[in-house]
């Protein structure tokens, strides 16, 4: 049996993710899953999760890791901590904070060890520079990046500074993060938040064969109050109706092509608060990890 984990980017409700992921990795849901993760998937903040959980794998460490997962969001995660400005964007019009927030919680909460467990990483995230790939035998223009990683990636600070970067790189939502400079195959782009391509790359995790069961986490229930407004708030509704219709897409074609068992996490409600809101509110981020706790365990039949 072979497991993958997919995260869905959803900024602060990420937290929600935790709360799942507490549940799945606590030891007697591990046991009864037989779980086997090879695999984890993510974009945004579910990039960060995703790289929390395969260091952890990694390094043998995957019991009750989404426990100490959740601790990090709960009590580490909060608009003090995330949102340092950023004099350069703010001239450049290219974002109000610097991402140098969410690293420094990054490097704190991921140290580097030497592991041996096998374990792959993909993150994805949206490169404003552009690439050229082949579609159909054509050149075309694409501005999906996705990175990936695994085993030795993990075992020194060096390498595993790099997997930093890349989560905290596709956690950059527009405009209110300045992008982050990575550099790729030598060459340097330019980087934000990867919600824009692919908030839930579960398609690039049936691309491995092996993979038998799919565990996709989203904070976002099938049916969702629809409630457009006016200015900056029709900004957010936008990007809020894009992320949500490909995870349609996504999930809908996924089911369609794939023989792998796919498992969705979601809450049969929306949550209390916009992705940004529980930056003020520990009390909300507790209530996002419990939610995700008490769903998972639904999904699982527990």
């Amino acid at each position: 049996m072979s497991d993958a984990i997919v995260l869905t980017g959803s900024a602060l409700m990420g937290a929600y993710a935790a709360g799942a992921l507490t549940t799945i990795t606590s030891l007697p849901v591990m046991s009864s899953l037989n779980l086997n993760i090879t695999h984890c998937l993510g974009t945004s903040s579910g990039a960060l999760n995703a790289a929390y959980i395969a260091t952890s794998i990694r390094q043998g460490a995957i019991a009750n890791s989404g426990e100490r997962l959740s601790d990090i969001w709960i009590n580490d995660v909060s608009w003090t901590s995330l949102f340092h400005p950023s004099f350069s964007g703010i001239i450049h019009g290219e974002g109000l904070f610097n991402l140098g927030g969410i690293l420094s919680v990054m490097r704190k909460s991921l140290p580097a060890a030497p592991g041996t467990t096998p374990i792959k990483l993909s993150m994805a995230m949206t490169n404003l520079d552009g690439q050229t790939i082949m579609v159909d035998g054509y050149p075309t223009t694409s501005f999906q990046q996705v990175m990936s990683f695994s085993d030795t990636d993990f075992d020194t600070e060096a390498s595993l500074d790099g997997i930093r970067m890349a989560a905290t790189a596709s956690s950059s939502i527009p405009y209110l993060f300045a992008p982050m400079q990575l550099t790729v195959g030598g060459n340097t782009i330019k980087v934000i938040d990867g919600s824009l391509v692919d908030d839930t790359p579960i398609t690039r995790a049936l691309e491995d064969k092996s993979i038998d069961r799919v565990f996709v986490v989203v904070p976002y229930p099938r049916v969702s109050e629809v409630n457009v407004s006016g200015g900056i708030s029709l900004t957010e509704n936008v990007l809020d109706i894009l992320v949500r219709q490909r995870l349609v897409r996504d999930l809908s074609n996924a089911m369609k092509i794939s023989s792998a068992q796919i498992i969705e996490v979601r809450p049969d409600s929306d949550l209390p608060g916009s992705d940004l809101s529980a930056a003020f509110s520990k009390t909300m981020r507790s209530e996002y990890v419990q939610a995700g706790m008490d769903d998972a365990k639904k999904a699982l039949g527990l």
